[in-house]
């Protein structure tokens, strides 16, 4: 049998191992945290932009051509319709 200093040295280490563990659990906890931030960011700057553009679509969707190249050749305008 193991004596009680035996048993108290295996704690100790075991809590150690614990406390390393949660330590490093708790920095990708934070690390997946910034990262959900920056994806919502990023998701929310998308959905305004579509927002934007759904006007357009409604409208009969966006030009093919430049405006000032449809005023030289108004004939591609039929073609590309």
């Amino acid at each position: 049998m193991s004596t009680p200093e035996k048993r108290l040295d295996r704690l100790e280490e075991q809590v150690y191992f614990q406390e390393q563990t949660l330590t490093a659990l708790n920095k990708e906890i934070v690390a997946r945290r910034q990262d959900m931030h920056k994806l919502e960011t990023r998701l929310a700057s998308i959905e305004k932009r579509l927002l934007a553009l759904l006007p357009l679509l409604e409208d009969g969707g966006l030009r093919i051509l430049p405006q000032h190249y449809e005023q030289k050749n108004p004939d591609l305008i039929k073609k590309n319709s």
